[in-house]
């Protein structure tokens, strides 16, 4: 599972995609468990949060989480806490934007083939580990450490609608969490936004050296918030304004547009996701630039959230998404069984197929280390078997790795585990 930390000034880490959005510093099913956070200080206008919870399924203890700044911290530290009390204001507008915020990012498509996408911002190796030196390093430096990331993908937005920012419960303004890497309150009447300048020009950074950046939404206890339809396509046009192609007063990350969005949902309901692919998918196209949309389900077939089925985004809007990286970990239909492996992609790869052809391919998602993931990693020396199985199948697209704080601290011989990985999709 993917998981999401919601720490301040911690090691807070996120367990492996199958869960990605845990508790306050909580890890991903069978993932490392949330760190014990010290109580978060006083939000921006609300109560002291509560000390982070643990993540879904029990795993190895996290390490203790350092103690939360007051203040814009609130953000994070009461993501499990008390709720600040949301100023007033509106959802985001699309005119007064600043200048170049809603530029679309440069470079061309991405290849059908062949692609490493990696998940980044929830530092999953510092829940096991308490050298900070070896923590997530930051965007800008991570894309330069790594040119054969092709996709990084920020984690999380924990919920995007019916949110604690302007106003409390009603709102369509985002919650993001980005474990230590950015703790800053946007402004008093959305204290569960981030102002995240650094991440800003880490994006502008990765666009710069080729890569696709996107966020995701959800992880392995966040869930978009939806409650109807309605709210998908609300929603919809509310990331559009802050994120993507569109305008906005309200943009986190200044002077940087991303390239598109990914849904990890692991929780919550299922109404609303194929109502939100559906529009965004239609503003997108209408921009005339390509931006993206991706899914993140658990292999086992169908995902219990996005499906495919009746119902759920995959099942009713497959021809929105360009590619779905599928958790092949912490799940019985890992590489650790071939055979339930090699059954499970079959199955996967008939939704490339849907939407008369249009359905999105298939990435092949795995732990970068054995402490990213309760199981389902998978040796350097049975990965090229792995491979073997799928490289030549029209449907497989490449490989995703939870997590980049994990990945970096994989090297072998002066090789980290993705570009190992890297070098057999080419």
């Amino acid at each position: 599972a993917l998981s999401f930390v919601a720490l301040t000034f911690s090691c807070g880490s996120s367990g492996p995609p199958s869960t990605k959005v845990g508790g306050s510093a909580g890890a991903s099913a069978a993932g490392a468990s949330g760190s014990a956070g010290a109580t978060g200080a006083a939000g921006v206008t609300g109560a002291a949060g509560a000390s982070g919870v643990a993540g879904n399924a029990a795993g190895a203890s996290g390490a203790a989480g350092a103690s939360g700044v007051a203040g814009a911290g609130g953000a994070d530290a009461a993501i499990d806490g008390p709720s600040g009390v949301a100023g007033v204001g509106v959802d985001a507008k699309p005119s007064d934007a600043p200048a170049g915020d809603a530029a679309p990012p440069a470079g061309g498509p991405l290849p059908s083939k062949g692609l490493l996408t990696v998940y980044w911002g929830q530092n999953g190796w510092g829940a096991t580990h308490n050298d900070q030196s070896t923590w997530e390093k930051p965007l800008a430096d991570t894309c330069a450490a790594h040119p054969e990331y092709d996709v990084v993908i920020l984690s999380f937005a924990t919920q995007i609608a019916h949110t604690r920012n302007q106003p409390s419960g009603q709102s369509f303004v985002p919650e993001l969490n980005f474990a230590n890497h950015c703790e800053t309150s946007y402004d008093t009447q959305n204290p569960f936004l981030l102002k995240c300048d650094d991440i800003a020009a880490g994006v502008r950074a990765c666009q710069a050296a080729g890569k696709k950046v996107l966020i995701s939404i959800g992880g392995s206890t966040g869930s978009a918030g939806f409650q109807s339809d309605d709210d998908g396509k609300m929603a919809a046009t509310s990331v559009w304004n802050i994120f993507l192609g569109g305008a906005s007063t309200i943009r986190p990350f200044t002077n940087a547009t991303l390239d598109g969005v990914d849904l990890d949902i692991e929780g919550g309901g299922t109404v609303g996701y194929a109502a939100f692919a559906t529009a965004l998918r239609a503003l997108m196209d209408a921009s005339g630039h390509k931006y993206y949309i991706t899914g993140a389900p658990q292999c086992p077939y169908p995902d219990a959230f996005l499906g495919p089925a009746a119902g759920r985004a995959l099942g009713d809007a497959p021809a929105a998404f360009d590619f779905v990286w599928v958790q092949f970990y912490n799940n019985y239909c890992g590489y650790g069984t071939p055979s339930a492996f090699r059954d499970a992609f079959a199955q996967w790869k008939t939704l490339a197929g849907a939407g008369n052809g249009a359905g999105p391919k298939i990435v092949v998602g795995l732990p970068a280390t054995t402490a990213a993931a309760g199981s389902g990693f998978v040796p350097r020396a049975t990965l090229p078997a792995l491979v073997g199985d799928v490289k030549d199948d029209p449907a497989f697209a490449g490989i995703m790795l939870w997590d980049a704080s994990n990945d970096q601290n994989s090297a072998e011989a002066g090789t980290t585990y993705g570009a190992f990985a890297k070098s057999l999709l080419k």
